[in-house]
C-alpha cells in the first residue's frame, strides 16, 4: 500500500487514528524489508578475481541483484567483459588491490564503456579506488548490452 501524501488531513476524527498509525507501521515494515540484509536489495560480493581472467558473469562472480558492492582483490587481470546483465543493473566496484584493471571497450557485447580520454586506455585500478558500472540494454539472457561508466572515485591517500 503506497502511502497518500494528502491523507491523514487535519480533519480526520481522532477514531481513525489507530487505523492510520497501523497502516504507516505497515508500510515502514515492507520498506524495511527492502533494504535490511535480510531481504535486501543490495547484495554485498567478496572476489577474488584469478589472474588472467578478462570476464566477469552476473550469476556466477557477480550477484543478480539490482544493486552490487564488490570488494575486489586477487592477480593480475584486466577485465573486459561482464556477462549475463540486465537493463538497469548497477555494480560498484571497490579495488582492494594494484593488480586489476579494467579495459575500456565498445557499447556492445557485455563490454566495459568506460568514460575517459584518450579513448581505449585501461582503468589501471589502485587500492581504494571505486568504480561504478551500470548496464544498458542487457536481458540476463543472450543479449548482453554494454556495461557503462557512472562514476569513478581515485583514491587520492
Amino acid at each position: 500500500m503506497p502511502l497518500d501524501p494528502i491523507k491523514p488531513t487535519d480533519q480526520e476524527l481522532n477514531s481513525t487514528w489507530p487505523w492510520w498509525i497501523r497502516a504507516i507501521h505497515a508500510y515502514i515494515n515492507n520498506l524495511e524489508l527492502i533494504v535490511t540484509p535480510a531481504g535486501s536489495i543490495i547484495a554485498i560480493t567478496n572476489l577474488n578475481v584469478t589472474a588472467g581472467d578478462t570476464s566477469l558473469s552476473v550469476g556466477i562472480e557477480l550477484s543478480t541483484q539490482y544493486v552490487e558492492v564488490i570488494f575486489v582483490s586477487g592477480g593480475a587481470a584486466n577485465l573486459r567483459f561482464i556477462y549475463g546483465g540486465r537493463n538497469g543493473q548497477v555494480k560498484i566496484f571497490v579495488f582492494l588491490t594494484n593488480t586489476v584493471s579494467v579495459r575500456d571497450g565498445n557499447e556492445s557485447d557485455g563490454e566495459i564503456y568506460l568514460n575517459q580520454l584518450p579513448v581505449g586506455i585501461d582503468f589501471d585500478a589502485q587500492d581504494g579506488d571505486v568504480l561504478v558500472l551500470v548496464n544498458v540494454g542487457g536481458n540476463g539472457a543472450g543479449i548482453q548490452g554494454y556495461w557503462k561508466e557512472l562514476y569513478r572515485q581515485v583514491a587520492v591517500k
